[in-house]
């Protein structure tokens, strides 16, 4: 649709009321070009740059002849329309566009399929959508994109087709889709227009001649049929760092027994999700202020800058608010209008249909219950953790845990956090892998790991799983899972690595919980009630029925019951290229392990999953012990797990 006067006007309202970010970055969804009717508004344009602190001279050529009329009073681009960029870095700003056919300074990306790069992410203060992603089959990856490119606090603009506009791309918008879109991110809303082309045109002669063919007197019934181009613009702003949502058109809060769905759409299923970061926030913002003015003013220097300070903290917190304003009217009175001044700004945002449906009100003011990192439990059952806290955490203390993620993720590229493993500015390329984010969204609320439940959970103890199983499949030999509980760890194996390549795969489990043979509650002194603990979910009735069933499509997979290791003188692989050892007892893993390491071929892996955990020390002691009488010594690793490669 290329760049119009309305884009002139629609900068200078956010210029003028202090929205537009101060980082001059910007990042096109398609490389855009300039329409005649914009080079006409030179003058708005230039009062536009004054204000930007920019004086030099207007650097696109005069407005050429009217170009065709496609329909209505659309004006078809020439090829030779100046590209959009050079206006943008005329402003000063930093310029990059999304776009698959190569234009100068764009980042070559499938909007259908590919993701945004990460040295691309969260790096642009303006990413605009002007009439690019109507073009795209796959919506939600084009808006995930959208989202991905955009810092905390940076705009979001979109001008897209609303109805009409019939032969020009594969779909147009409802407002409805932009108030879902937000409430599933907490945006804000900053800005909204539609605007109707005046001009009205019959249906274009292909779908007329199209109807035609089936009948029904088409051609005479649609001959005065008439449509109108109508566009929606609007502008959001990204208020919180988290991933993104899809919109779903459902009521907020409505209620699922899908736990996948639960987590997918938590902001949507969760009532008032966003509230908790809405409110952490401004005393984290105040501590700022405070930490600021320590460091940084003497005594006779503090009042002057405290207000500076002060003033520069309502700016921060401005995005948190919401002002208290009727919903948008919908109505016929609405098209082609533009409330501008009448709405009043100072970084407010409107309270849509949807927004006013999930609106906390505190005081005079709704918080934008746009946030939280961590997604509902959503009837998890709970694993036996290493270590597990007898109280949980108490609200103080999640509070704060929760403000120091939030500020980590303000200021670095990646941070992840499950399995009490916080990692920063790592790449996480596994997660990217499509078979192994397909396994492991498969498995999200099936078991909570620790009483902090980190939103990635244990992805990167999985990884260091089928990173082994991977170096196996090269070596030969089947693969051995000891200590299978619900076969979650093995299934994303499995279909990670592909079911297909690996010869055979051996469960072994009691499902009866641990072995009074070789366990007891002295094997954790560091905390003696675990043994009991434990014991009622592995002794879960139902739980190996249940196991063999989700496993029962795959022909090369045996769920073998009973307990180690004598379990293993009934049915065992002669060959072993991968073993994952987890048993959470010392005596049986050291038992297994006597019975199976030498059944493990050269370059095959083993991977003991609680050989770091302080819980399990006396597991690492009698594993350390057996593996040095042989040579070997196991690599420690920050997910808790230990691993040896055989020689």
């Amino acid at each position: 649709m290329g760049l119009g006067p309305v884009v002139i006007e629609l900068l200078q309202t956010l210029q003028s009321h202090g929205e537009l970010p101060a980082e001059r970055s910007i990042v096109e969804i398609g490389a855009q070009q300039i329409a005649r009717s914009f080079l006409e508004a030179r003058e708005e344009a230039t009062r536009l740059a004054a204000s930007l602190g920019i004086n030099t001279l207007w650097p696109l050529p005069e407005a050429g002849s009217p170009g065709k009329i496609v329909h209505g009073s659309l004006e078809h681009l020439s090829e030779n329309a100046p590209p959009a960029r050079l206006f943008w870095e005329w402003l000063g700003y930093r310029y990059a566009s999304i776009d698959i056919d190569g234009s100068p300074g764009s980042i070559p990306a499938d909007l259908n399929c590919d993701t945004v790069p990460l040295e691309h992410r969260k790096r642009y203060a303006i990413v605009t959508n002007f009439g690019t992603t109507e073009h795209l089959a796959n919506q939600e990856n084009a808006f995930r994109v959208i989202h991905d490119l955009t810092m905390v606090n940076g705009l979001m603009i979109h001008q897209v087709p609303a109805q009409g506009f019939l032969n020009h791309g594969l779909v147009n918008y409802n407002l409805k889709f932009f108030w879902l879109l937000a409430r599933s991110n907490g945006y804000s809303w900053l800005d909204f227009d539609f605007q109707a082309d005046p001009t009205p045109y019959g249906l274009s002669e292909n779908i007329v001649a199209f109807a035609s063919n089936y009948g029904r007197d088409a051609r005479a019934r649609l001959a005065d049929f008439q449509v109108r181009d109508s566009c929606l613009t609007l502008v959001l702003r990204k208020v919180f760092d988290i991933e993104y949502v899809p919109p779903l058109d459902v009521p907020t809060g409505t209620e699922t027994d899908n736990e996948q769905l639960a987590r997918r759409y938590w902001t949507v299923f969760t009532p008032n999700a966003f509230a908790r970061l809405g409110r952490t926030q401004r005393p984290l913002l105040r501590g700022t202020l405070r930490r600021l003015r320590r460091r940084i003013l003497s005594d006779s220097q503090s009042i002057v800058v405290s207000v500076a300070l002060r003033r520069i903290l309502r700016r921060l917190r401005r995005p948190l608010l919401v002002a208290k304003r009727r919903p948008l009217d919908t109505g016929s009175g609405f098209a082609g209008t533009r409330a501008n001044d009448s709405r009043g700004r100072s970084g407010d945002a409107f309270v849509t249909p949807i927004q006013k449906e999930t609106a906390n009100v505190v005081g005079e003011l709704p918080i934008c219950v746009p946030g939280s990192k961590t997604p509902p439990l959503a009837k998890l059952r709970c694993e036996p953790e290493p270590n597990p806290s007898p109280n949980g955490i108490d609200a103080d203390f999640r509070r704060t845990l929760d403000e120091t993620l939030d500020g980590l993720r303000s200021k670095h590229l990646a941070v992840s956090w499950g399995d009490r493993l916080l990692t920063i500015d790592k790449t996480q390329g596994f997660k990217h892998d499509p078979a192994f984010a397909s396994a492991f969204e498969a498995i999200q609320g099936s078991i909570q790991y620790d009483e902090y439940n980190g939103p990635d959970g244990i992805a990167w103890r999985l990884n260091t799983l089928c990173w082994a199983a991977k170096c196996a499949l090269r070596v030969g030999g089947d693969f051995v899972e000891c200590g299978v509980h619900k076969g979650d760890m093995a299934w994303v194996v499995l279909n990670t690595v592909g079911p297909e390549r690996i010869p055979r795969f051996f469960l072994f489990d009691s499902f009866e919980g641990f072995s009074e043979k070789y366990s007891s509650p002295q094997d954790f002194p560091l905390n003696p009630g675990f043994l009991e603990f434990a014991n009622k979910e592995y002794q879960e009735d139902g739980l190996h029925e249940r196991v063999r069933d989700r496993f029962a499509g795959y022909a090369n997979v045996r769920v073998i019951k009973g307990f180690l290791p004598e379990v293993l003188d009934i049915e065992c692989p002669d060959r072993i290229g991968f073993l994952h050892v987890d048993l959470n007892s010392p005596r049986t893993e050291f038992a297994v392990l006597e019975r199976l390491f030498d059944r493990v071929v050269p370059g095959g892996v083993i991977v003991f999953d609680d050989y770091g955990w302080k819980l399990f020390e006396k597991q690492k002691v009698a594993e350390d012990e057996l593996l040095a009488g042989r040579g070997y010594e196991v690599l420690e690793l920050p997910t808790g797990q230990g691993l040896v490669v055989k020689r």
